[in-house]
């Protein structure tokens, strides 16, 4: 919180806000960010991977372009996902979507692969992954058997 403070960022008690100064940590307090799903991966009682699983969904009304939101929802986990993998190492983030993103126009799948690019050249403990295909599901699914299988 000091390096916010530092910044400006904090509200002092004289901008009349409910979370200024002294109060400012209670803007999150009991508050959480959740992820659709996750995947273990132990074997022999110790964690080898855990993989935070978000599921992300979009169609398109004019059968051209993508309609809603859900990507922006996505660039906020995504980020919290890194504080999140800084702190637990062996921590990856799945990104599971339908093929509307691959099949109409938008920026926000190529976005979502640039962005996870670069935050992996940035940050060494970022580990993301996505899939959008049914091939790509395939290729997901046959490495997580071969895993079982202890191959």
């Amino acid at each position: 919180m000091n390096e916010l403070a530092n910044r400006g960022w904090i509200p002092t008690n004289g901008d009349k806000v409910i979370y200024s100064g002294n109060n400012y940590p209670n803007i999150h307090k009991g508050l959480s960010i959740e992820f659709d799903g996750t995947v273990l991966f132990i074997e022999d009682d110790v964690l080898r991977l855990k993989v935070l699983l978000e599921c992300k969904s979009a169609k398109s009304s004019n059968k051209v372009r993508i309609d809603g939101n859900a990507h922006e929802r996505f660039a906020y986990q995504n980020l919290e996902y890194l504080e999140l993998a800084a702190l637990y190492p062996r921590t990856q983030l799945l990104l599971l979507t339908n093929d509307a993103f691959v099949r109409y126009r938008n920026k926000y799948h190529t976005g979502f692969g640039v962005h996870g690019i670069r935050l992996a050249n940035a940050f060494a403990w970022y580990d993301f992954d996505m899939v959008s295909t049914s091939s790509q599901y395939l290729r997901l699914f046959e490495r997580w058997q071969a895993w079982l299988e202890g191959q």
